[in-house]
């Protein structure tokens, strides 16, 4: 029995199910000074059953709770990244929590190692409780079997199964009452407006959410030759990430990064757009505007843009821009820059943005977890992908989560939505968030309910210390006025 048992055991631990980490909470008392003032606060760690229809628990969610005991009327705020297959560590240990990982100063960049942490300044703590959520595949969340995984790793199943994770959640910890806010990032915002529907055709009313990096429909960022459109929306953060690297004419370099973006962005919809929609029945003069259009914003050469017929992909602009220093500029954040094999490639080796950041929140949120939140597990956490055993199922046709957003607009005429954009992020650029949302068909009663903040930084704006800062007093500020009556 007992060689029985420990094949079990390894076998679970193969699968990334060790027993270690069963549905135990871990709860600790905290104290931190936080802008002058001193905070008393509670975290609890843990993984939440989540349960099909008979009963039977078909995954985990995992899960760290912050509140401060004894504040009364306080929101909640229930916060997560996107992927799919992303763990929250990136909201949690750079933008809303009580420690953040120190990264190079100002700018976010990788630091030396080791690395480790810093008192967030700017931390959500002050102004609201939240859960950081670890859907099943990421993080410590696991599905019960393998087998299960499909359960979960789908648009509606992971929405009906966050969804469901919330609801459980206000009833286990009496929030019932509270104000409700989403916060996600990335798919973390598709996942978002999907969830946002979800709760209130369960009973369940949102305040606000913020959509941090937006993507809520793919048609927006997945061209074609058919469809041209996510071509031109890439533009605008061309144009920033351009200026930022001081590639554009000695006159754009003269303008704020917000000029170049609102004018790349004008020019974008007046000429591009429509020039793009006429394909090759454009006559030469036309096609010589869009190349002569396309060098000005890019800073490309217009020999190269010629070659490419003014339609320059992401991948061309990343191996581009820098190509005389051989040198590419990252796909989350465009102003990190990574090196390149040889200074005659089509495209980026790599995503120098995403390798810069990824060590320093494994490293310091593995002892985090364990020392300061003290759960100790057996459990690999799984940051970005590694959890996911599967394809993910996106249904038929082009992924869209934007009508359930309407919907939730509709049904809750409360609810304010948040948008926060990075001028140098390529995974969901700027303009493609704004199209998105100008393209769904809302009551112009309820579009006061949108407001749009841009800051100068990337996918991730929070690691940029001067974007954080603005960041947390627009989320505040934002907050404030969802609650206000």
């Amino acid at each position: 029995m007992r060689l029985f048992a420990l094949a079990f055991a390894s076998l679970l631990a193969a699968h990334g199910l060790a027993q270690t980490a069963a549905e135990t909470t871990v709860t600790k008392q905290h104290r931190i000074v936080i802008g002058g003032k001193t905070l008393d606060y509670e975290t609890k760690v843990g993984r939440m059953p989540i349960k099909n229809r008979n009963g039977e628990t078909e995954g985990h969610i995992g899960y760290t709770y912050y509140r401060m005991p004894g504040k009364t009327g306080r929101p909640i705020t229930f916060v997560w990244n996107g992927g799919p297959g992303s763990a929250s560590i990136w909201l949690h240990m750079g933008m809303v929590g009580p420690k953040r990982v120190a990264m190079k100063s100002p700018e976010g960049f990788m630091p030396q190692p080791p690395f480790n942490l810093v008192t967030n300044e700017e931390s959500l703590l002050p102004t609201s409780d939240f859960v950081c959520v670890d859907p099943v595949g990421t993080g410590l969340g696991r599905p019960a079997r393998p087998e299960l995984g499909t359960r979960f790793w789908g648009v509606q199943e992971d929405i009906a199964s966050v969804g469901e994770f919330i609801r459980s959640f206000l009833g286990e910890n009496d929030r019932w009452l509270s104000p409700i806010f989403l916060l996600g990032e990335s798919y973390g915002t598709f996942r978002a407006a999907g969830v946002s529907n979800w709760l209130v055709d369960n009973g369940i009313a949102v305040n606000g959410i913020v959509m941090v990096s937006t993507l809520t429909n793919y048609g927006t960022v997945r061209s074609d030759n058919s469809n041209p459109i996510p071509i031109a929306l890439n533009l605008p953060s061309m144009a920033a990430t351009a200026w930022y690297h001081k590639r554009l004419s000695p006159a754009m370099q003269k303008k704020s990064v917000k000029e170049v973006a609102d004018e790349a962005r004008a020019w974008m919809y007046s000429t591009l757009i429509p020039m793009y929609g006429k394909g090759w029945s454009m006559t030469a003069k036309e096609q010589a505007e869009v190349n002569e259009g396309v060098a000005k914003f890019t800073g490309l050469s217009l020999d190269f843009v010629r070659k490419v017929d003014g339609r320059v992909t992401l991948g061309q602009f990343w191996g581009e821009l820098l190509r005389d220093q051989r040198l590419s500029v990252g796909r989350l954040d465009g102003r990190f820059t990574g090196y390149q094999r040889s200074g005659a490639q089509a495209s980026a080796d790599y995503d120098a943005s995403n390798t810069d950041i990824t060590p320093p929140f494994t490293a310091t949120w593995n002892d985090y977890l364990r020392n300061e939140l003290g759960y100790q597990t057996d459990l690999k956490y799984y940051v970005l992908g590694e959890g996911l055993s599967g394809p993910w199922n996106f249904g038929n046709g082009i992924a869209d989560t934007s009508e359930a957003l309407r919907q939730a607009m509709v049904k809750n005429p409360f609810m304010r939505v948040m948008y926060v954009n990075g001028y140098y992020d390529f995974a969901t650029p700027f303009a493609a968030c704004e199209f998105g949302v100008y393209q769904a068909p809302l009551d112009a009663r309820l579009r006061k309910n949108i407001e749009f903040t841009y800051y100068e930084a990337g996918h991730m704006m929070y690691l940029h210390d001067g974007s954080r800062k603005k960041l947390m007093l627009d989320v505040n500020d934002f907050m404030r006025r969802a609650m206000t009556r």
